[in-house]
């Protein structure tokens, strides 16, 4: 899974777009790798999903990207 497929996996629209905002953000900078998990955590733990299952998923799809491959 890369970032893209990470933020598009958000089924939930407005949710999304303020993800891809926020990678977007982070792809014009010179910031590295732990800033984006720092700040994709964040994101995740400022937002409310409308299903407790979709942010979990969310949650277990981003720690697995967070690993390396």
């Amino acid at each position: 899974m890369n970032l893209d497929e990470l933020a598009n996996s958000v089924p939930e629209s407005e949710l999304r777009e303020k993800l891809l905002h926020w990678v977007g953000e982070w792809k014009k900078d010179d910031q590295d790798v732990e800033a984006l998990a720092y700040l994709i955590g964040k994101w995740h733990g400022n937002v409310w999903f409308q299903d407790t299952d979709v942010s979990n998923k969310f949650h277990s799809d981003f720690q697995a990207f967070k690993v390396p491959q």
